[in-house]
């Protein structure tokens, strides 16, 4: 098996991994369960202890623990009027989890 993770994060000072992304591309405020449980797939294999699951509404807030992967939803607004400022929020919000 294969695994195919959207993102990694890397810090640009010694090229560590730090955090691992998954793009989904549904809607309703809550993350689903196989959702979260193959971030943490990708956080443990990549050897982090954060993982994002990126949405595209800004419902996305929640954060949680599943052992020692801390997981964290964040939204991106795409129906928000000014999309340069929502994408901002989200790095915020990435750089913030990291």
């Amino acid at each position: 098996m294969a695994f195919r993770m959207d993102m990694a994060l890397f810090a640009r000072d010694d090229g560590e991994a730090r955090a691992v992304v998954d793009t989904k591309y549904k809607i309703g405020g809550v993350p689903a369960e196989a959702d979260v449980q193959q971030v943490v797939a990708y956080a443990v294999q990549l050897g982090v202890r954060r993982a994002l699951l990126l949405y595209p509404e800004a419902r996305y807030t929640q954060r949680f623990e599943v052992g020692p992967v801390t997981v964290q939803a964040v939204g991106f607004d795409l129906a928000a009027a000014d999309l340069e400022c929502a994408g901002t929020e989200v790095v915020r919000a990435i750089t913030e989890c990291i």
